[in-house]
């Protein structure tokens, strides 16, 4: 064998040897559970994701209602000899656009919760990641 080769298979030997202790002092019980903890984030993030795009669609058909109440509110409010069909003056109109409003409001806030809870999932995740970088080199 060519001293050039045993050299090369010597090192390669080597480099074996050293993957198979830092291997051997690794603590995997440490990655195990980081991952478990990754995996249970991620099926909490992706509960919340579900109940974001929910509040999300909650919020956006709030709006479309609020904003047709409004609408037709100031039509009423324009134009009573036409809008104000009960002759209350325009009272069961608005009452149903401070009702459309409160929704509206009401499902802004929850959908806003929702992202920030999702942004807090995320973060955690992000956490874990950072350990599992570290306790399964």
């Amino acid at each position: 064998m060519r001293p050039y080769k045993l050299l090369f298979v010597g090192i390669n030997i080597w480099l074996l040897l050293s993957f198979i202790n830092a291997g051997q002092a690794q603590d995997w019980q440490d990655c195990e559970y980081n991952l478990e903890r990754l995996s249970t984030a991620a099926k909490n993030a992706s509960w919340v994701a579900g109940e974001t795009a929910s509040a999300k669609n909650e919020y956006e058909s709030a709006l479309d209602e609020y904003e047709s109440k409004l609408s037709e509110y100031e039509n009423c409010l324009s134009y009573p000899e036409i809008y104000d069909y009960l002759d209350d003056n325009c009272e069961s109109i608005r009452w149903d656009y401070e009702s459309a409003k409160d929704d509206y409001q009401d499902a802004r806030e929850e959908y806003e919760n929702k992202v920030e809870e999702l942004m807090s999932e995320l973060y955690s995740i992000n956490g874990i990641l950072r350990e599992i970088q570290y306790s399964c080199e």
